[in-house]
Formats: structure tokens, C-alpha cells, sequence
């Protein structure tokens, strides 16, 4: 006798004929065994009248497969594999459908999608309804028979219990005491320097606050934050969160072209790398980063989804279709963030070749040919700017890479292009890397700066001091 565990994942959005309906269902679990009878349910919210509602199931590593669709009059039509075993209705008073699955096989173990339609528009085998987006309603899984894509989903699932709120409590109070150290100007970086780090540290809270505590934390905690669906402001808090986001990526391209410009164009440093120019850049990022994302706010309703998917907020009548919203959002994942990718590989490859040629160039001045051993400050000045410049880009090409990956491949999929599929878990561990990227700078000139962790031992050592000092008295 095989065991069966039934997890209800959550809502669908699918769009049919360029008209839009939110279907939803909170999340449960359950175990059944081979032989056993399941109903699966499902709740829409459409703009129009729904007479049919249409059933697809998604085998793990396969594209959705057609089940059966049902309308208010009792006609139906089904797929051959379900004319004995599924049944569904639909209850448009209180906009409730079920799908119900009697004697359980192991081939039932899938994805459950369910899909609003506005008439017949099935062979009985394949469905023409478009899905729009996938995530189940409810997910079939067996507990001896899982695939690997599904084993590593629901184990990152279960990590981003942990994970979220742990990056959560380190990331606000590190990312504040960075910029309280650096804005105290005792690390021994130049003004220029550390404008920019100052600024990649509030980006970077802003990104804990905006995306990580308001989006992931209550989509991984749903049963705690369901309040969110009364709260209609999803649309403006994407913009604020993809403003903030690119803020935090093009902060970090204008860090590694100023350092450029510092170590590779001699003649431009003075003009160029100082705090003046700094705040007119990190200024003008700032303001093109708002307007740049100014469209989600016209793309996407202002109601959450609660979902984890790139999208977290319900979208627009005819947005899923629109070949001009896609061009819009392919373009947003270009500018953010493979462009900066480009940028930044191409100034670290200029910037290391430049450093090579100088670095031979001044040994050879030196007298390191013959053997002389002698310090150079300036050759160290540059290797501890060098250290700081390659381990941030390394950062943050390493962090960014899986979900700007996903991001293309899933609009992609959208618009029809099957081979651009890529596995649920690939998502789930773009989102937990990318959330990781907020948290790590600080680690980072930790580990390169000496007087920086010589200021954030200071900093974290003074309250305790304070305190012992208060209990003497």
C-alpha cells in the first residue's frame, strides 16, 4: 500500500482570452493512501460570470496536462485517463469549483492547476485554454516517490522558514551599524569610497525591510498574514521594492566605475572620484531607479497574491498575453540585472589588466628584478582596493546570477517558449540567494578591512561597556 501526502500550495492566477480571474486556496496537508479519494478545491474572484472552470494536473519535470472541464449546465468533456476516476463542479454563487479523484493511483501524484474559461474551448485531450502563469491550487506528492526537483523544492521550503526570518534579524541591525561606521569615517577609505559603501548599505536594508520582511516573511508565514489580502497597495509596493533593488544593483556598478576610474584613468581621478560627483551619481541612480519601475504600478493590481513567485502582487486584465507588457519586463530584467553583469565584468577585467601591466611596470622600477625586497605603499593601496572591488562584484555576480536566470527563462516559458522551463526549486534558491547578497557586504569589509573590524568591534563593544560601567555605580 503506497502512502499519498496531499499539500495544497496555494492560489493560481491564469489568464483565458486576455480576461483575468485570481483563484486561491490556503495551504494543507494531509495523508492518504493508494485507493483513497481526494477533492480538491478551488476559489476565483473574476470580473465576469464564470460558467466553466477548467482542471490540469503538472507531472514533476513535464509541462501541464489537460483533465477535464466542467460549466454550471452539467456538461463536460475529459481526458481519457479521467472519464472513470475525476469529477468536478462548479458553484458560481459562491464562485467554488472542486475536482474530485476517486481510488488513488501512484500515476495521480502532480500539480493540480484549475483555470476559469468563458466557454467550451477543449478536444477533450489537450486543453486551448492559455494558462498564464503556473502555480498550483493544490499539489498531489508521494511520500516514497517525490522527484528530485520536488525533494529539493520542499526542502528549500523549509529552509526559508529559518532562513528568512534569521537574514531578517541580522540584516537590518548589521546593515545600520555599517552605516554608522563608515559614516564615522574611521576605516581609512577616502570619502569618495565610502559615500558609495553607505549608500550599497541602505539599499541594501531597504531590500531586507521592502522584500524580505514585507514579501518573502509572509509568504512563507501565510497563515499569519492573511490580513494582507484587505491591505491593497501590492502594485505600489513593487515599485518601491524593484526601485530599491535596482538602487542596491546599479549602487554597486557606480562603486566599481568610480574605482576604475581611480586606479585606471590617472588623469580623471581628481574630477571624477570625489564626494561631489558621487552624490550627483548615486542621485541620479536613485531617481531613474523610480521612474524605471514606475510600470509595475500600471502592470500589476493592487491586490497580493501571496505566492512566491516573480510576480507577488495579482496583475492586470490582459497583462499575461500582452506581447508589450512582456517586452516591458524582459527590458526591466536586461537593465536589472544582466547589464550590470556585463559592466561589471568588463570594468574588473579592464581594472585587472591595467594593474598587472602598472604592477610589473613599478617592480621593475623598483629594482624587484634584482632580487630588492621593499615595501610599496602605493602598490598596497591598490591591493587592498582591488581585494574590496573584486569580492563586492564577486558578490554580487555569484548571489544574482540563479534568479536573473529564472526571471528570462520564466517570461519566456510564458509566451509559449517551452524549451525556456527550468525546475521550481531553481526560483526558490534564486530568491534565498539573492535575499542572502543584502546581508553580506558587511561581511565582506570585515573580512578585507582591518580598521573596519577594528570600528565594528568599537561600535558593538560600547553599549556593553556602557552598561558594565552603569552596574558598577
Amino acid at each position: 500500500m503506497q502512502l499519498f501526502s496531499i499539500w495544497v500550495v496555494w492560489g493560481s492566477f491564469l489568464t483565458v482570452r486576455g480576461r483575468r480571474a485570481s483563484l486561491s486556496q490556503p495551504p494543507f496537508s494531509d495523508v492518504r493512501t493508494e485507493g483513497q479519494s481526494v477533492t480538491l478545491t478551488c476559489t476565483y474572484n473574476a470580473a465576469w460570470t464564470v460558467r466553466t472552470l477548467s482542471w490540469y494536473r503538472r507531472h514533476a519535470d513535464e509541462q501541464p496536462e489537460f483533465i477535464l472541464w466542467t460549466d454550471t449546465y452539467g456538461e463536460d468533456s475529459k481526458a481519457d485517463f479521467a472519464k472513470t476516476r475525476f469529477s468536478a463542479e462548479v458553484q458560481p454563487a459562491t464562485k467554488y469549483t472542486s475536482l474530485n479523484i476517486s481510488s488513488l493511483l501512484l500515476t495521480d501524484a502532480a500539480v493540480y492547476y484549475c483555470a476559469t474559461g468563458a466557454g467550451k474551448h477543449s478536444d477533450g485531450k489537450h486543453s486551448h485554454t492559455r494558462i498564464g502563469i503556473g502555480r498550483s491550487t493544490e499539489m498531489l506528492k508521494m511520500a516514497k516517490s517525490l522527484s528530485i526537483n520536488g525533494q529539493i523544492t520542499n526542502f528549500l521550503i523549509e529552509v526559508q522558514e529559518v532562513l528568512y526570518p534569521t537574514l531578517a534579524a541580522i540584516g537590518v541591525p548589521v546593515n545600520l551599524l555599517t552605516i554608522v561606521i563608515l559614516c564615522r569615517g574611521k576605516c581609512g577609505l577616502s570619502k569618495c569610497v565610502t559615500c558609495y559603501l553607505v549608500a550599497m548599505a541602505a539599499a541594501d536594508l531597504l531590500v531586507v525591510i521592502i522584500d524580505l520582511i514585507l514579501r518573502h516573511i509572509p509568504i512563507v508565514y501565510w497563515k499569519q498574514f492573511t490580513f494582507v489580502y484587505d491591505i491593497h497597495v501590492c502594485n505600489i509596493h513593487a515599485v518601491l521594492l524593484y526601485a530599491a533593488t535596482d538602487c542596491s544593483v546599479w549602487f554597486t556598478v557606480s562603486f566599481t566605475f568610480d574605482r576604475f576610474v581611480a586606479i585606471c584613468w590617472q588623469k580623471a581621478k581628481d574630477k571624477y572620484c570625489n564626494v561631489k560627483i558621487a552624490l550627483v551619481v548615486l542621485g541620479t541612480v536613485t531617481v531613474l531607479s523610480g521612474l524605471k519601475n514606475i510600470f509595475w504600478y500600471y502592470m500589476l493590481s493592487p491586490r497580493y497574491w501571496l505566492i512566491n513567485f516573480p510576480w507577488f502582487c495579482e496583475v492586470r486584465s490582459g497583462v499575461m498575453e500582452s506581447q508589450v507588457w512582456a517586452t516591458i519586463e524582459f527590458l526591466h530584467n536586461i537593465f536589472t540585472p544582466c547589464v550590470p553583469f556585463v559592466l561589471i565584468l568588463l570594468l574588473n577585467n579592464l581594472t585587472i589588466r591595467h594593474v598587472l601591466v602598472a604592477s610589473r611596470a613599478r617592480r621593475r622600477l623598483r629594482g624587484k628584478s634584482s632580487g630588492e625586497r621593499t615595501s610599496d605603499p602605493e602598490m598596497e593601496n591598490r591591493r587592498k582596493s582591488i581585494i574590496l572591488l573584486f569580492v563586492i562584484s564577486a558578490n554580487f555576480i555569484l548571489f544574482w546570477t540563479m534568479f536573473m536566470v529564472y526571471s528570462v527563462c520564466w517570461r519566456m516559458l510564458v509566451l509559449g517558449h517551452e524549451s525556456m522551463w527550468l525546475p521550481d526549486f531553481v526560483l526558490e534558491m534564486g530568491f534565498m540567494l539573492q535575499l542572502m547578497s543584502c546581508c553580506t557586504n558587511t561581511c565582506i569589509y570585515a573580512v578585507t578591512q582591518a580598521k573596519f573590524r577594528e570600528e565594528f568591534r568599537n561600535v558593538v563593544a560600547y553599549p556593553i561597556t556602557v552598561f558594565i560601567q552603569f552596574i558598577k555605580r
